[in-house]
Order: C-alpha cells, then structure tokens, then sequence
C-alpha cells in the first residue's frame, strides 16, 4: 500500500483508524461481539461502561465473566484501561 497525503496512512486501510477509536463493551461483550472489537482495537481502547437504563449492567457483567479473559484484561477492561484515559480518577 502506498501512502497517502503527507505520508498519512491509505484512506482504504480502516483498521489504522479503527485502532485508535475507544470501545466501550457494556452492551457488546457477548460472544460474537467482544472477539470482534478485541480482535481490531488497541487492547488499551476497550472499556465497560454502562449502558444503563436502556442494558441491565449486570447482563455486561455476566458476559464478561463468562468470556474466558485473563484477570489482567479482565480488569484492564473493567477499570485499569478507564484509568489510564482519565489518570485523575486513579486518585480516587
């Protein structure tokens, strides 16, 4: 692939894109989801938040218990990743 303007990456290679985009997985850490944003995000980039009152926190929950992670990016993902974006809250 050739570059693009000012050696920016080809307009046609998304996932460059896509890797920098965060992803929040309160409403998409079913088994067909999670794989999906895991296997094209900066493992950095994926968070859980809450999609609450419109998804029961608890359903996120309970698939991502249920996905097989490791305890590091299990908790990278519920806290550690949240924590790195937005330092101040470490603090609390």
């Amino acid at each position: 692939m050739s570059p693009g303007p000012n050696g920016s990456p080809p307009v046609h290679d998304a996932l460059t894109f896509i890797s920098k985009l965060y992803f929040d997985v309160a409403n998409a850490s079913g088994p067909a989801a999670l794989p999906a944003v895991r296997g094209m995000a900066d493992p950095r980039h994926v968070l859980f938040g809450s999609d609450y009152p419109f998804i029961p926190t608890s359903r996120g929950i309970d698939y991502l218990a249920r996905a097989g992670l490791s305890r590091e990016d299990l908790f990278a993902i519920e806290r550690g990743n949240a924590l790195s974006l937005l330092p101040r809250l470490s603090a609390s």
